[in-house]
């Protein structure tokens, strides 16, 4: 929002789905993105694949963070 941009790398995880990038041509569970906050649109850094962002503002004292126990399924 102040002309930064952000990258950063997702795991899916033991147990996940594959990863877009591969590391000397073998699967991870790794995917890897560039966020631009001007056109607020993420960038996968190895297909190309975009989606649009929001931003939501959350105050820090109005979230008291909680593990649910959900876990993401790679069911869709």
């Amino acid at each position: 929002m102040q002309g930064q941009n952000a990258e950063y790398q997702w795991n899916w995880g033991v147990g996940g789905r594959a990863g877009s990038w591969k590391q000397n041509g073998q699967t991870t569970r790794i995917s890897r993105y560039h966020i631009d906050f001007r056109v607020c649109v993420q960038t996968n850094l190895d297909n190309q694949r975009k989606r649009s962002i929001r931003i939501i503002w959350v105050r820090p004292e109005d979230v008291k963070p909680e593990f649910t126990g959900d876990l993401p399924t790679t069911e869709q």
